[in-house]
């Protein structure tokens, strides 16, 4: 993790989260785990796995594989563009892209030249255009029921398939929070130096194919309903809240159960927000209760089913209000099944802020010249465990919950 000082020490801090074991062969065999594991968990790699391998590429879905839009100017090979295409309106960087192209919002190319013309083909509409750039921590599309140009800060897939919808069911899956996890975790530029989709990259987003049977079904139905809306919306909070409906619909097209849809939401939300805002991410501010709890909770989710089996024991949190402290404290307890203990508490220990300062203070060790590596604690005692870390939201994220209780699992089970 970079220090929100890194800039003027130089000084990279790897926590224990970020050590991760991959096998040689896994690594041959599919090069994304790489990446999959510098930014995700084991609980990603699977995730990343299974969508790898259950669903199709988009060229399968869409008819065509993504393309690259033409290339204005600045060469020697500059040409004009043939009549067909001179009165078409184009896409140009400037251009506003989302959800909807407006072709009243768009200009000819006029005079200008090109140096790389393309197939006419891939202009033909029904069009799903995906910018290079990103969003603000999210990867956007639009849909144009009408032929347009797009230069090569572009992507444009040509919608060859029946029936019409499968270009909208496409602009909703890109807009979607899945698609932005998949390419963060797997594209070639974005997550390691550019912040930018790349066309190969969205060759390789893998998207259910709608059974023609099913094309009427309630959750393909919804999800149509939830882009249309979205490609009319003119307010922010109502966008705000259909993008959320979105993603709920496509979750269920893809299946995802519920610990899944925690994976790619903390990823899109804390770990993608970090990366694109660094310093001034929400990332790394202190966690409030109501996340606190969550964190607790997705742990709990995990250990709990382990503690069924007779019924006679349940897992409780205890959340340690420790003031302005640069660590945080959350104790679990398991107690009797029957206690009417509630699950999560808060519990007031400002007097714990001191304590905490120091050691966090003495946490941080050297392992090399300008790096560090900063443990984080779980202290175990007879029915209890406590978790001090850092006191920054990345690390209490619910998706952080589910790994730490893998962790305890495993250091309990000697795995």
């Amino acid at each position: 993790m970079r220090l929100p000082l890194y800039q003027k020490h130089g000084i990279i801090e790897i926590g224990a989260e970020n050590i991760k074991k991959l096998s040689v062969f896994e690594i041959a065999y599919n090069s994304c785990m790489l990446k999959v594991a510098t930014w995700g968990s084991a609980r990603d790699k699977y995730l990343i796995k299974r969508l790898q391998s259950s669903f199709y590429l988009i060229e399968k879905v869409a008819g065509n594989p993504p393309k690259n839009g033409m290339k204005i100017g600045n060469s020697k090979n500059q040409r004009n563009l043939p009549n067909p295409l001179k009165e078409m309106k184009i896409i140009t960087s400037d251009s506003i892209v989302k959800y909807q192209i407006n072709l009243s919002d768009l200009d000819t190319l006029g005079d200008k030249k090109v140096a790389e013309q393309r197939d006419i083909k891939i202009y033909k509409s029904p069009l799903v255009i995906i910018p290079e750039r990103l969003g603000l921590s999210n990867v956007i599309s639009a849909l144009s029921v009408n032929d347009v140009l797009y230069t090569n800060s572009y992507s444009g897939i040509a919608i060859t398939k029946e029936p019409k919808s499968i270009a909208n069911y496409i602009n909703g899956v890109i807009n979607s929070s899945i698609s932005s996890y998949f390419l963060f975790m797997t594209a070639s530029s974005w997550g390691i130096e550019r912040k930018k989709i790349m066309t190969q990259d969205l060759a390789r987003l893998p998207i259910p194919i709608p059974n023609p049977n099913e094309l009427e079904s309630e959750k393909l139905n919804k999800l149509l309903e939830i882009e249309s809306q979205l490609r009319q919306c003119n307010d922010k909070t109502e966008e705000k809240h259909l993008k959320q409906q979105l993603d709920k619909a496509v979750f269920d097209i893809y299946n995802l159960n519920q610990q899944e849809r925690i994976l790619v939401e903390d990823m899109t939300k804390i770990t993608i927000n970090w990366y694109m805002n660094r310093e001034e991410s929400t990332a790394i501010i202190k966690p409030k209760f109501s996340q606190l709890e969550a964190y607790a909770k997705s742990l709990i989710s995990v250990i709990q089913p382990f503690l069924n089996t007779l019924n006679e024991r349940k897992i409780v949190a205890e959340i340690f209000d420790v003031g302005k402290a640069p660590l945080q404290i959350i104790k679990f307890s398991i107690i009797s099944a029957s206690s009417s203990k509630n699950t999560v508490e808060k519990i007031p220990a400002q007097e714990l802020e001191p304590l905490l300062k120091s050691i966090a203070q003495k946490l941080p060790e050297q392992i090399a010249d300008r790096i560090y590596t900063k443990r984080n604690v779980r202290i175990y005692l007879e029915n209890e465990v406590y978790i001090v870390k850092p006191a920054k939201l990345i690390h209490w994220s619910r998706s952080a919950g589910l790994n730490d209780a893998d962790i305890i699992l495993a250091e309990h089970l000697g795995v």
